[in-house]
């Protein structure tokens, strides 16, 4: 199954499955279904067919499950995000697509991980858990740093800051990722990387 969480196998998985992997997928649907707080070990260990014992080796508690989950699928998003962003050679639109069309095809492939981060990122509550705040400083970097290469080649204009262009083209495209994992009616139809970009560069463009 395909996920943002990337686990090695395990030689304890039944039928070649990975039983770590399994149970923090069926933790992440419960958690975005009830919520961290409402969600009992027992009804994640029922979900994934397990005992409490099998949960609790790989696992210390309910917490720590949370923490790795949040921990792995953040780091996961991050890598895909530098991968996207890591194309020196690229004329700055290029690379600006790449980024756009990562966050599309994330909201198409993990909507859960998706709706799951989301749903406890922003409240505060559980940054003791995990350092959103870290996280945060670690992808606005990357966005910056492609600004600031924009505006070395000339590419995008210099009389903005790169903070406050980077800020913009993220917002872009976390509203696309959301809008296409929380919106029902929403369709991949009605969201183009392509179009992400060109509304961008209409007013990040440098003249000439």
């Amino acid at each position: 199954m395909s996920s943002l969480i990337n686990i090695p196998p395990v030689a304890e998985s039944p039928h070649g499955q990975d039983m770590k992997a399994r149970i923090m997928s069926e933790a992440i649907r419960l958690f975005c279904e009830k919520g961290y707080q409402a969600t009992s070990v027992r009804e994640i260990v029922d979900a994934t067919g397990v005992t409490k014992p099998t949960l609790y080796y790989y696992f210390k508690n309910k917490e720590d499950l949370f923490r790795i989950i949040l921990s792995e699928s953040m780091e996961e998003h991050l890598r895909r995000l530098s991968v996207a962003a890591n194309t020196e050679s690229l004329a700055i639109e290029e690379t600006l697509l790449a980024i756009a069309q990562m966050y599309i095809d994330n909201a198409q492939e993990f909507p859960n991980e998706i709706r799951f981060m989301h749903s406890v990122a922003f409240t505060g509550i559980y940054q003791e858990i995990y350092d959103f705040f870290s996280h945060y400083y670690r992808v606005f970097h990357i966005y910056h740093e492609v600004m600031v290469a924009g505006q070395a080649s000339g590419e995008i204009r210099d009389d903005m800051s790169a903070d406050a262009l980077g800020r913009l083209f993220m917002d872009l495209n976390t509203g696309n990722m959301r809008y296409l994992t929380f919106c029902p009616q929403a369709s991949v139809a009605d969201v183009s990387a392509d179009e992400t970009v060109r509304l961008f560069m209409a007013g990040a463009r440098r003249a000439h």
